[in-house]
């Protein structure tokens, strides 16, 4: 691993990690962008994993996080607009990497924050990528209502500054561990006793942000998933999702669902995702991390798989066309076709199945969040598949 600084346009140095195969030419550059109150370090074994497999990786320590806080103001402190700076910090670190390997094709990764942050990315500057894999991934933040979460930090920011350390993400996060037998409170993280030890012991991980980095997330809530953003992201963009059944993020998998519904509505060609059985929020540092490819489990493998699927030919940089089990191993594919279903399928490939709509609508208040680029508030789309007799409901995955 190399560490280095990113000079940013504002002056904040960006801490840089990257790690580099020993083959020489690598087969992709994969960018990390990493969760809240962790950094990029996390990431040592995972990157060590692909560069074995013939891959550059690059990650970032984002703005308040790891060794870029000092240039910040210290952990959790940002300075203004940090969504849109993090955002930019990535741009201008790929454009490096980009540059100093031309012709690679990039792929941008990201995990529970840093996916909405790639999420962003896509929207901005979805072209230079050639793939988007988000783990630990959610919709929105469970439980957040955007416009009194917003007036809530702005007011603390009006009485103590966009410096003053919030409590709001602690008392938003307070409920995930209940689920589990509680010994330290970050049992939701991963079932691997010996890395959430690591994770409290670990003073770069587990701080609280300030009110205005994250009065900037709740903020970007509303970006990422406003219809006519979403909207921006390449339609030829592949995107997996790779999540843990039991992470508390995303609600028994409905923030996943309703994702996976813009993306399919959006026409995104290449759509595949993976709930894992038995896994937490972190699905890198899980128990069975490091199976064999015979088991076929876990993230490592997802992506080292990868590169089998790219083509970075004369036709420039862009996936081929294969089986979703071809690209990530075994999978669970997303029909695009109007009125195709979701069908799911434990260790096996995984087809469209037959049409399924469900009338029961989600519970969602115009303060919560925006809806989905379909709208299941009272509209239909080709994403029900009976949208054309009139039915006003969701498409529910089973």
């Amino acid at each position: 691993m190399q560490q280095d600084f990113h000079q940013a346009p504002d002056g904040a140095r960006i801490a840089t990690y990257t790690w580099l195969p020993e083959s020489g030419h690598p087969r992709a550059l994969v960018q990390i962008a990493h969760g809240a109150a962790e950094h990029s370090r996390r990431y040592d074994r995972f990157a060590r994993f692909l560069a074995g497999h013939g891959y550059a990786v690059l990650a970032s320590d984002h703005r308040g996080h790891g060794a870029t806080a000092p240039s910040t103001g210290g952990r959790g402190v940002v300075g203004e607009d940090a969504w849109r700076a993090i955002v930019g910090d990535l741009k201008g670190i790929g454009d490096r990497a980009a540059a100093a390997h031309p012709g690679i094709p990039l792929v941008l990764f990201g995990h529970s924050m840093g996916a909405m942050l790639a999420r962003d990315y896509a929207q901005e500057y979805g072209a230079d990528l050639a793939g988007l894999l988000l783990t630990g991934v959610f919709r929105t933040l469970p439980g957040v209502e955007i416009d009194a979460a917003s007036a809530e930090l702005e007011s603390e920011i009006a009485a103590h500054g966009r410096g003053h350390l919030s409590g709001f993400l602690p008392r938003t996060f307070s409920s995930f561990n209940d689920a589990f037998p509680h010994r330290t409170g970050f049992e939701w993280l991963t079932r691997d006793t010996a890395e959430v030890d690591r994770y409290l012991a670990d003073e770069d991980c587990g701080f609280p942000f300030c009110a205005g980095l994250a009065l900037d997330w709740v903020r970007a809530l509303r970006k990422i998933n406003a219809p006519d953003n979403l909207a921006r992201i390449p339609r030829g963009l592949p995107v997996h999702l790779a999540v843990g059944e039991q992470d508390p993020c995303h609600q028994r998998l409905t923030l996943v669902h309703e994702l996976l519904e813009d993306f399919r509505y959006l026409g995104i060609r290449d759509l595949t995702w993976k709930a894992y059985p038995g896994a937490r929020h972190e699905i890198l540092n899980e128990t069975d991390r490091d199976r064999t490819e015979l088991s076929g489990r876990y993230g490592h493998r997802d992506v080292a798989q990868l590169g089998s699927a790219l083509d970075w030919g004369s036709r420039g940089r862009r996936f081929k066309s294969c089986r979703p089990d071809q690209l990530f191993g075994r999978s669970e594919a997303v029909s695009t076709e109007s009125g195709g279903g979701f069908s799911r399928s434990r260790g096996e490939e995984c087809t469209p199945g037959p049409p399924r709509c469900s009338a029961r609508p989600i519970r969602r208040t115009k303060q919560q969040n925006p809806e989905p680029a379909h709208g299941i508030l009272g509209r239909t789309g080709p994403c029900c598949a009976s949208a054309r007799s009139g039915c006003r409901g969701r498409r529910v995955p089973r």
